[in-house]
């Protein structure tokens, strides 16, 4: 079988001012190594937070140029990873995934419960759109505070101008956190909720039952694939979300890691998140601390896994094919 190679963003969790906290890698499975392609030490961030402004998150490609996303930025470079352009805006904030549809690149904006539209040909933002129903951002202020309650029931559309000043206050209640486009179809996901929310013509509706934890949810075959994070695996769902498969993320021993002494809840090894497919045959994830994994789509096996650092700080955000 060949491998492909895939482009890695990490964010290194927890980490302090003066420190590096996160990168791009390009990991070649066939050969079985990995090299750092930009190390992302801005110092111009808050360090307050577990993961916050710290580090890299989506991929995509277009024309040429690699598109990823800050904390709150878009950040383009050449092929050979070249700095060349960087937008923002008053409503991209905790940026996580994001993809591309033609001139399009759809960003989850995780801070606002929000998806931002940016042209890529005319280089500006053009829609928004908020998933958050503000009358769970009050409850959860006030009821779901009291008793420990971490899930939303569900999410209500909001159209907006990212360019006015008529958008979303700022609020994490969803935590939104997952963007696919396939075709005409927007696929949304977030960490709080149980629901797969397809967004079409402007309209939104629910499509699967997903487990409650996850990050890339997509559209596979007859059904979805999904970086279960709760429960430290990637699993395919069938089109009523139930698991037919899953795979388990790779694990090490305790006296193999790195600052293991880290609360869990700053950070943990197992952390599953970032995905990509290869043809039909491979699911590729990342976990921490930082591996890139492939797995047998057919098969549930293990095919190959790189190991880029064995701090448990260190984990995977982003994942793509490498297309250069």
């Amino acid at each position: 079988m060949k491998f492909p190679r895939v482009l890695a963003s990490a964010v290194i969790r927890t980490a302090h001012e003066g420190e590096s906290h996160g990168g791009l890698y390009l990991v070649d499975l066939d050969a079985g190594d990995a090299r750092q392609v930009i190390n992302w030490d801005s110092r111009n961030i808050s360090f307050r937070d577990r993961g916050g402004e710290r580090g890299l998150r989506g991929i995509e490609f277009h024309d040429s140029r690699i598109y990823v996303t800050s904390f709150d930025k878009i950040l383009v470079y050449d092929k050979d990873f070249r700095k060349l352009e960087e937008y923002g805006n008053a409503y991209l904030a905790d940026c996580h995934e994001t993809h591309a549809r033609g001139e399009l690149l759809y960003i989850s904006s995780t801070a606002f419960d929000s998806v931002l539209v940016f042209d890529m040909k005319r280089r500006e933002f053009i829609k928004g759109y908020c998933l958050r129903n503000d009358l769970d951002r009050i409850v959860k202020k006030g009821i779901w505070k009291a008793f420990g309650i971490k899930q939303c029931p569900g999410a209500k559309l909001r159209i907006f101008d990212p360019r006015g000043n008529d958008g979303p206050r700022r609020d994490d209640v969803l935590h939104l956190n997952n963007v696919r486009v396939q075709g005409d179809r927007v696929y949304l996901s977030a960490y709080r909720m149980k629901t797969l929310y397809c967004l079409e013509n402007d309209r939104l509706r629910p499509v699967a039952g997903i487990p409650v934890n996850t990050h890339n949810v997509r559209p596979f075959g007859a059904g979805f694939l999904a970086c279960c994070t709760g429960d430290n695996e990637v699993v395919r769902l069938n089109t009523r979300g139930q698991k037919i498969m899953s795979f388990p993320t790779v694990t090490y021993a305790d006296d193999q890691l790195i600052m293991n002494h880290l609360p869990n809840d700053f950070a943990r090894p197992a952390f599953v998140r970032g995905l990509c497919v290869h043809g039909e045959e491979l699911v590729i994830a990342g976990s921490s601390p930082a591996t890139v994994t492939a797995y047998n789509l057919s098969t549930g096996a293990l095919e190959k896994s790189i190991n880029i650092s064995m701090d448990v700080r260190n984990a995977i955000h982003g994942l793509e094919i490498y297309p250069y």
